[in-house]
């Protein structure tokens, strides 16, 4: 059997399972092949983004669904007003972040910059795995060899949550696959306080951005400073195969 057919085989019956999901074993059982051609197919699948590893006796596979659902029926884990809020902010703070913040940063020369936050049907591992906006930089250095991507994410927030802890919760646990992770909150004037959220990003080592206007990068401000965290190499390399369009995975290949 040729390589390509156990592949797409593995994916028809990830598609039929309830919740995408199914041990190797019952796998290779299921399709009658053998452990080498199985974890042949099911790595090259898991380089290509379709599938990850999952849980379970004898390991598991779990489908990543790259059909993108219509985005009038997109299937949001929140508030549907909360959602078209946070929507409609996101192409500006991209191109603040791209234009701007990148520079003041110093990682102007070699970055990737994506909304990630609807993944449509992709199996991504629930709503606080999938960050806003995420970069992923190249990162260089005057006297150390060598060079390192760094992943930064971002998740916003728009008005009237400047005193939801939640969003910093969620921002925390991008650490399990980025190096820097931000909340970004709309203010509705300079008059509120974010006394809390300061509090608790610096406790949790994430950074806070406050802002008025989206598009304008003078009204942004840097509460806090997020510290550097250092996530496993295969969480990151997961990250971007699921995470990140091929575009975007081809100029980090180029990196190397």
């Amino acid at each position: 059997m040729e390589i390509n057919d156990i592949k797409q085989r593995i994916l028809n019956e990830l598609r039929l399972s309830t919740d995408g999901i199914i041990g190797n074993i019952t796998l290779q059982r299921n399709l009658k092949i053998s452990p080498d051609s199985f974890f042949e197919a099911r790595n090259e699948l898991i380089d290509e983004g379709k599938v990850t590893m999952g849980r379970g006796k004898g390991g598991a596979t779990k489908l990543v669904d790259t059909e993108p659902l219509n985005s009038d029926v997109e299937i949001i884990e929140s508030d549907q007003h909360e959602a078209k809020l946070e929507k409609d902010l996101y192409p500006d703070i991209k191109k603040v972040i791209a234009q701007d913040w990148v520079k003041d940063k110093r990682l102007d020369k070699n970055f990737v910059i994506e909304i990630t936050a609807n993944q449509g049907r992709k199996r991504t591992g629930g709503k606080w795995s999938r960050p806003d906006i995420t970069i992923v930089a190249l990162k260089s250095y005057q006297y150390q060899i060598g060079r390192s991507i760094e992943v930064i994410t971002f998740e916003v927030k728009p008005k009237g949550y400047h005193k939801d802890k939640t969003g910093v919760f969620e921002t925390a646990s991008h650490s399990l696959f980025s190096h820097y992770s931000y909340l970004v909150v709309q203010l509705e004037d300079n008059t509120q306080q974010v006394d809390e959220l300061i509090d608790l990003c610096n406790e949790f080592g994430v950074g806070l951005i406050t802002f008025l206007d989206p598009a304008n990068w003078e009204t942004w401000y840097e509460q806090v400073e997020p510290d550097r965290k250092n996530p496993d190499p295969d969480k990151i390399d997961q990250f971007i195969n699921v995470q990140m369009d091929q575009t975007s995975k081809n100029s980090i290949i180029r990196w190397k």
